[in-house]
This record gives C-alpha cells, sequence and structure tokens, in this order.
C-alpha cells in the first residue's frame, strides 16, 4: 500500500506558503485521524497520525507554519527499529538498505537521541540523496526542538548543509535560482538564529533587492536585516503584509 505521506521540501514550503499568506484566512481546526501502517523494515502493524486538516496563522522566519498546524508533518515512525517512513513508498533495493542501516548501533544511538526529521536526515544521506534535501529535513528537525543546546546541534548540521549545496551548486544554472535563493535565506536565517551576525548581514544585504524576491521572501530580507542590526538571535515570525490580517 502506498502512504501519502512525503516530506515537503522548503522550496514547496516557501510556495505554498506563499500563495497561503496572500490569500490568508483562518482555516478550520486541525483535524487528526489514525493510520494503519505496516513497517517496511520488520512488517511490524502499527498506527500513526494523519493529518487530515489545519488551522495555520502565518510563518516564521525559518518557514516553520505556526498556529495549531503541527509542524514539521508528523512522519510514521516503526516503533521496533526506530525507521522513519518519509516518503510515500521505499524500492526493495532501498530497503534492504535501510535495514542494514537501521540495525547499527550508530542509528539505534539516534533513535534514542533524536528527533524523527534528524533521523530523516541521516536517512536521505544514507540513501544518496542531494544535500539540500538533507538540510531541508534538519532545518524542519530544528522546528522540534526547544532545549538550545539541541536547537544550536541542529541549527549547526543544517547550516552546514546547506553551505555545502550552495558552494556545489551552479550559480549560472537559472533552474537552480529558485532554489539557491531559499537555501540562501535559510543559511541567513540560521546564521542569525546562531549569532553569527556580522555572516547573515552580508548573505542577506546581497539578496536585497525586494523587486526581484518572490513573496514572502520579500518580506522577510529586510525583517532580517532589521532583526541582525539588533542582534536578535531570537524565533521571529514574519510580519504580516500591511492592510492584510496578521498571525
Amino acid at each position: 500500500m502506498r502512504l501519502q505521506l512525503p516530506t515537503p521540501s522548503l522550496r514547496y514550503v516557501a510556495t505554498a506558503l506563499s500563495l497561503m499568506l496572500s490569500l490568508w484566512s483562518p482555516a478550520s481546526a486541525t483535524t487528526v485521524m489514525p493510520m494503519k501502517i505496516v513497517c517496511p523494515i520488520d512488517g511490524q502493524v502499527f498506527y500513526a497520525r494523519q493529518i487530515m486538516s489545519v488551522t495555520s496563522q502565518g510563518i516564521g522566519l525559518d518557514f516553520k507554519p505556526l498556529g495549531s498546524v503541527p509542524a514539521p508533518q508528523p512522519l510514521p515512525q516503526c516503533p521496533g527499529n526506530g525507521f522513519v517512513m518519509y516518503k510515500a513508498s521505499f524500492t526493495s533495493e532501498e530497503i534492504e538498505r535501510f535495514k542494514a542501516f537501521v540495525a547499527t548501533d550508530t542509528y539505534q544511538g539516534w533513535v534514542a537521541q533524536h528527533t524523527p526529521y534528524y533521523l530523516v536526515a541521516k536517512l536521505k544521506a544514507e540513501a544518496g540523496e542531494k544535500i539540500g534535501a538533507v538540510a531541508d529535513a534538519l532545518m524542519q528537525a530544528t522546528w522540534e526542538v526547544t532545549e538550545p543546546a539541541q536547537y544550536r546541534t541542529y541549527a549547526q548540521a543544517a547550516l552546514a548543509a546547506y553551505e555545502q549545496e550552495l558552494a556545489e551548486s551552479a550559480t549560472t544554472d537559472a533552474a537552480l535560482a529558485e532554489r539557491r535563493l531559499t537555501a540562501t535565506v535559510m543559511a541567513g536565517e540560521l546564521e542569525r538564529r546562531l549569532g553569527l551576525f556580522e555572516r547573515a548581514q552580508r548573505r542577506f544585504a546581497a539578496i536585497a533587492h525586494p523587486e526581484t524576491l518572490p513573496q514572502p521572501m520579500r518580506r522577510m530580507v529586510p525583517q532580517q536585516l532589521a532583526l541582525i542590526a539588533r542582534r536578535d538571535a531570537s524565533f521571529a515570525a514574519l510580519q504580516p503584509e500591511p492592510g492584510r490580517p496578521g498571525p
């Protein structure tokens, strides 16, 4: 059975939230239903939450949706081995590879210490997925934690992954322009949150051309520069567009 449980990329999140914010209106309350799942690693049957509808009231500068919407999207995690089912289906080759990987002491140690999306990042890296996909999972892992030391660990890992992605991608490739912009904004947000204000200021100043930026980044960049000028490393919600209801 195919499960419609994809991990949204931050590119998709940015596009969807841009539309959501341009047409913002309160949604119905979050609705959750149980779903029967078979773990592809060991065949164990278990139940997990499926989000049917949500209420969202804006986003953070890290693209985390705000309101009653669970963020990041809950993913089924096999109770017997900690494998996180981060996409709808896996090939037989992937399953065999993950069976060996999940059985290692290293992975089981991560299960005991880390969040599901941190594990997703490790699984994607093991599967040889693009570094941008790993970076997005690590960014979403930062949404799962409130403890400062753990946030810092995840934020540093996500920043390193975004920097690697930016270093490896061709700046002249138009097809990568949107993705590079998302990675740049995420790297700058992480630098600000980690107190790396000079680096964050240089990064955002380099793209501070509002007429060329899509929403919601057109509002994000000036807000980021203002926070950096104040040496503010705290979480911040995206300010609402003038004349529209905000979070």
